[in-house]
């Protein structure tokens, strides 16, 4: 049983690592390529640089150690890094779609909460669209103005926010949200007498990084389990598709041509000649998924 639970687990980190790995946009081969061509590279200089053959084999050997150990080591560096990358924007993701699924409601109640718990602003209560509260003994206005796919809060609305501040007596205005602000919207509290800070879509998801809208690590490995699942049995439909049993007379005629082509000169004799083998070797699979199976037999 126990090596029943350590294999489960090292599938489930394998599954994970070639999930994470088929989000890079380097090509897999080019670091199997690098490696090679280290390698041979370092095999050129040392049989150029000892005496015997055996000298060479035992040099090789411990070259091709070294070079296993290291790149074992570096890959292992690399994986974590990059599972944490993802994890990273697999959060961010899910952050940013529950942002625009919630409503404004939501959005205030949880700067409610979180400015309460980081700031000592007292008696805030939720008027309207409007938080509102006393922050160093100053009347302090909480704004939150949502944009479709992040975009810029247009200046016009930031002077009608701080319009609003100027009749109730606000002095503090602190405006969020989820895009960008532009210069000049920082300079207009000066214009109205109103102590102003903006806070854009970074700034928002900091503050918000401990409420629910932040996704947390349990949530973060089961969005990644299922995105790693939904990997794989895409992977599968792929392979029964290859695989097909009605699809071995194609892959036999294409080997076949290419056979012919390579006979006859025509295109590049090592790529003929590896294709064709390949569709071989998919026309023998496919004819085996031919095969008809013993029915499973009905238990009632």
């Amino acid at each position: 049983m126990r090596w029943k639970k350590w294999y489960a687990g090292w599938k489930e980190r394998r599954l994970l690592r070639d999930f994470c790995l088929s989000q890079e946009r380097r090509p897999r081969g080019a670091g199997i390529f690098n490696h090679l061509l280290i390698f041979t590279a370092t095999g050129f200089f040392v049989f150029h640089n000892t005496d015997t053959y055996r000298q060479a084999v035992c040099s090789m050997t411990l070259v091709f150690f070294i070079l296993v150990v290291g790149i074992c080591f570096l890959n292992k560096i690399k994986i974590r890094r990059l599972i944490a990358k993802y994890r990273q924007k697999l959060a961010e993701g899910e952050y940013n779609r529950r942002i625009d699924k919630a409503d404004h409601h939501e959005v205030m109640e949880a700067l409610k909460e979180e400015i309460g718990r980081m700031y000592s602003v007292n008696s805030m209560e939720l008027q309207g669209d409007v938080l509102t509260g006393l922050y160093e003994n100053e009347k302090t206005g909480v704004f939150f103005r949502y944009l479709v796919d992040g975009g810029l809060v247009e200046t016009r609305d930031v002077m009608q926010i701080l319009h609003y501040c100027r009749q109730h007596e606000i002095k503090k205005a602190r405006i969020f949200t989820n895009g960008e602000f532009s210069h000049k919207a920082s300079l207009l509290g000066e214009r109205y007498g109103v102590d102003l800070k903006l806070y854009n879509g970074s700034k928002l998801k900091g503050l918000l990084r401990r409420s629910r809208f932040y996704p947390s690590e349990q949530e973060i490995d089961a969005i990644l389990k299922r995105e790693s699942a939904n990997r794989q049995r895409k992977i599968a439909v792929i392979k029964k598709e290859m695989l097909d049993s009605n699809k071995y007379g194609q892959y036999l005629a294409y080997s076949a041509v290419l056979l012919v082509m390579d006979r006859f000169g025509l295109g590049i004799s090592c790529l003929n000649l590896f294709f064709a083998v390949l569709l071989a070797i998919l026309a023998v699979l496919s004819l085996i998924n031919k095969q008809p199976r013993d029915e499973e037999k009905l238990v009632f």
